[in-house]
């Protein structure tokens, strides 16, 4: 482990771009409880490593894209939606508003392509229309 820091120190005195970030201290601090980790007790667990991330988000991504990434993340999660009964009405509306936020989504972020997605919602609402 000291032989980690000595090389983490020298990096951070080469490269003015270069940042540590502190993901095992909070493992070792923060995550002390063995909730946070997994049956081998070696690992963080889920919970564990979603403290981590969070704490990466916070101290690393601005927050116009932390709420773009949540926008992809729900047209993500949109996609795998499945229709359940026989409301062909609420469907359709649901449909056509993922189209709209996508068509919102490709403004914002052009550099990512949502074409998959585009035309599955697409997909699902013409053949809606033949029912």
């Amino acid at each position: 482990k000291s032989i980690l820091f000595v090389a983490i120190n020298q990096l951070l005195a080469t490269f003015d771009y270069t940042r540590y970030f502190e993901a095992y201290e909070l493992a070792m601090d923060d995550l002390r409880d063995y909730r946070f980790y997994a049956n081998d007790m070696l690992h963080l667990n889920e919970t564990g490593v979603n403290y981590i991330w969070d704490a990466f988000k916070h101290a690393y991504i601005n927050k116009d894209d932390l709420k773009k990434s949540k926008e992809v993340a729900k047209i993500m999660k949109a996609v795998q939606h499945r229709q359940m009964g026989n409301n062909i009405k609420a469907h359709s509306s649901f449909l056509k508003t993922q189209l709209k936020q996508l068509d919102s989504l490709m403004v914002k972020i052009p550099t990512i392509d949502f074409s998959e997605e585009y035309a599955h919602f697409y997909k699902e609402l013409t053949s809606l229309a033949t029912k």
